[in-house]
């Protein structure tokens, strides 16, 4: 008979959601960098790494200061070889956008947290756009954005689904 080992209370208790939830994002930040290759162009990603900062920044504001937001996206920007302060541009600028409408999409249905993601990254696409043709001097296609717009949509559900197990058992241990 073989007999699994159990955790113990001491690990269990020691171990912090909070703390998951940034691993949790680190990885999605890892993840982004990674050449997905859809549609056979490198510019069609999921935005894998803002859906994760939207999630924290609904669920735990609390979790994510302005600095770390800042160096995470300074971190993006160094590992896809963009214009330094370009993703660290868009992740504060997230921030202030769910910041200013944090009251309203919390306690709110699915389909509106989700809404709220779409409408808050198609903004963000549609900066993308004018900083890298100011920037680059180099037009994006219509494909690519939509692209974008479509996989970061699709990806959403199961990029949410864990930060929102994350927080429930973060609120079980806190009660």
């Amino acid at each position: 008979m073989i007999v699994l080992p159990r955790f113990s209370a001491q690990f269990s208790d020691g171990l912090s959601p909070s703390w998951l939830m940034i691993v949790y994002l680190f990885m999605l930040l890892i993840i982004n960098v990674v050449d997905v290759g859809v549609f056979h162009t490198s510019a069609v990603k999921p935005a894998f790494f803002l859906i994760g900062l939207y999630s924290i920044l609904l669920l735990r504001p609390a979790l994510m200061p302005q600095i770390l937001i800042f160096l995470f996206g300074l971190l993006l920007d160094c590992l896809t070889g963009v214009p330094i302060g370009f993703y660290a541009l868009q992740s504060l600028l997230l921030a202030m956008i769910i910041d200013n409408g944090r009251r309203y999409l919390q306690g709110q249905s699915w389909s509106v947290v989700w809404a709220g993601f779409i409408l808050s990254y198609v903004v963000l696409v549609l900066l993308e756009i004018i900083l890298w043709v100011w920037i680059a001097q180099l037009p994006i296609g219509a494909v690519e954005i939509a692209g974008k717009i479509f996989m970061s949509a699709i990806s959403f559900p199961i990029i949410f689904l864990p930060f929102l197990w994350i927080d429930r058992w973060a609120k079980q241990k806190e009660a």
